[in-house]
This record gives C-alpha cells, structure tokens and sequence, in this order.
C-alpha cells in the first residue's frame, strides 16, 4: 500500500505475511500453506504438476454487514473521505512548486546554463545588478544609455 502495509483483510500470520490474505482491490489474494496460528495444511487445491497454490483469484464475494443502513452509510463516506484525502495529497505531491524550482536553478543544485550569464557579468566594468531591482542588471553602453536586463524568467 501507499504507506508500506497490505491493505485488505488478512488471517493468520502476521502483518507483513497472513496466512490469507484478500486485498482491498481483490488483486495479488494470497493462501499460504502454514504460519505459527491455524494448523499447517493448504488451503488452496494442489497445483499442476505438483506442490501447493499460493495465489488465487476471487470469482465471487458474499459480505454481509451488521449496523443498519446508517452505520453502512457513515462507513462508506468515511472511506469515500479517507480516499479524496489521500487522491488530494497525491495530486499536491505531483504539483512543481515553480518558485522553489527555479531557486535550485539558481543556487545551482539542479545543473543548468541558464543562469550562467550572471556569473558572466560580474565584474565588468559596464554592468552591475540593478540596486533598485535584484533581478535586473544593467549593461551601461554608453554614457546617455542604459540598458537594463531581466535576470529572472517571468
């Protein structure tokens, strides 16, 4: 599961191995032979050309609930909230934080060129970082004209 545990209903064994095993999408269900609660013995019919089956597909489920109408309602819609929750988080996770991003350009950690024309400018005689604004520099031309340089993407 998305937190590192088997998310279904399981019997015997432990946590990390139940005896059986029915996940909560009905796929990888696992019938082990032995664990330390039930009597070792398969639970599943022999496979072909020997030895036991260990996976199984289920065909039919039969759930019977007890609660009344309101309880199985209440269940639904906790579960329902519980899986908009975790769908939201994953859409967070997925989602670039672009300010952050383009600071690792900048500092350096994600390796690129483009900023490379900031460490180019530094220390020439006409150009310097605009004191004004920090993501501009300015390219002095000539002495009536001053060209200013967007060091940020925006």
């Amino acid at each position: 599961g998305y937190d590192g545990l088997a998310h279904g209903i399981g019997f015997g064994g432990d946590n990390e191995e139940p005896r059986l095993f029915i996940s909560e999408s009905f796929d990888g269900c696992v019938a082990s032979s032995a664990d330390l609660t039930f009597e070792p013995g398969p639970l599943l019919p022999p496979a072909e050309g020997g030895g036991s089956l260990r996976n199984f597909e289920i065909s039919d489920l039969e759930v019977w609930g007890v609660g009344g109408e309101e309880v199985v309602s209440e269940g639904l819609g906790a579960q329902e909230q519980h899986r908009g929750l975790m769908e939201a988080n994953i859409r967070k996770a997925r989602k670039v934080d672009k300010a952050a991003f383009l600071d690792d350009f900048r500092s350096g950690l994600i390796q690129s060129k483009a900023f490379k024309h900031r460490e180019e400018i530094r220390g020439r005689a006409d150009c310097h970082i605009d004191d004004d604004d920090l993501n501009n520099y300015v390219i002095d031309k000539s002495s009536d004209k001053t060209i200013r340089q967007s060091l940020a993407y925006r």
